[in-house]
């Protein structure tokens, strides 16, 4: 018997689970910088008391450098700019932009990755699956021809004269 389209399937699936493997490592290992992470309203008493240097943007997270030059994070709403968080929050609007001895802004584009990575996590999964079903239906091949193949008899009528 030749075994290796069964070892070549054992191969592919042993490659699809170690795939798989690495793909949840790489998800749930993330880990978060030592920088500490205040809330919103925090930010706005630090602006507010003159400690804030610069809050730099990435869409709805914020970094913030404070003067002392430590750096804490923390996150704005999805609504409305920073600058209106802040001034809603009691900043006043003179302490708030790139002049000596204010808070100086800046916002960073989105990354392309930020779009494009969960389309490809979709589709490495879509090919995954579809890999799966592939291999289930090459093996069930020769089973499936086997299966209804009872009643089918090999054996001839024979009468007397033929």
């Amino acid at each position: 018997m030749n075994n290796a389209p069964a070892a070549r399937g054992n191969l592919i699936f042993l490659a699809i689970l170690v795939i798989a493997g690495v793909f949840l490592a790489m998800n749930f290992s993330r880990q978060d910088d030592e920088v500490a992470t205040v809330d919103i309203g925090r930010v706005a008493q630090l602006a507010r008391e003159g400690k804030v240097k610069s809050i730099a943007v990435n869409d709805q997270d914020l970094t913030i450098e404070l003067t002392d030059g430590k750096q804490v994070k923390s996150r704005k709403e999805d609504n409305g700019s920073v600058v209106e968080t802040l001034v809603n929050l009691g900043v006043p609007e003179s302490a708030i932009g790139a002049g000596t001895g204010q808070i100086a802004i800046t916002i960073t584009p989105p990354s392309l990755w930020t779009n494009l990575l969960p389309l490809v996590g979709t589709g490495v999964t879509v090919l995954i699956m579809i890999g799966f079903f592939i291999f289930l239906m090459r093996q069930a091949q020769g089973v499936g021809n086997q299966a209804f193949s009872f009643g089918k008899s090999r054996a001839r009528v024979f009468t007397g004269d033929k």
